[in-house]
């Protein structure tokens, strides 16, 4: 049986207000149990937290990554694609 790599996505939350902070009640649960999967199998993924923490600390606002906190603005695109082709390289 051939073997295709798979890449694993990590959500993020933008907490560009209140009301879109708790979506990480709902969302933290989900984000573990795709780390959990990723290190069971040995997959590669794609921290969109982390991308956005790093974004943020290079002067990012969460609202130029993503105005609404949860669909990505045109550079929060780049910064997905330009991780998820890094991840992809791997």
């Amino acid at each position: 049986m051939p073997h295709a790599p798979v890449l694993m996505i990590i959500p993020f939350v933008a907490d560009v207000d209140e009301q879109t902070a708790r979506i990480h009640s709902d969302l933290d649960g989900k984000v573990a149990i795709i780390r959990r999967l990723a290190a069971e199998h040995g997959h590669r993924t794609v921290d969109l937290e982390q991308v956005l923490a790093d974004a943020l600390a290079a002067g990012h606002t969460p609202s130029t990554i993503a105005e609404d906190g949860v669909h990505p603005t045109p550079p929060g695109h780049r910064l997905i694609a330009d991780a998820w082709l890094d991840a992809a390289r791997r």
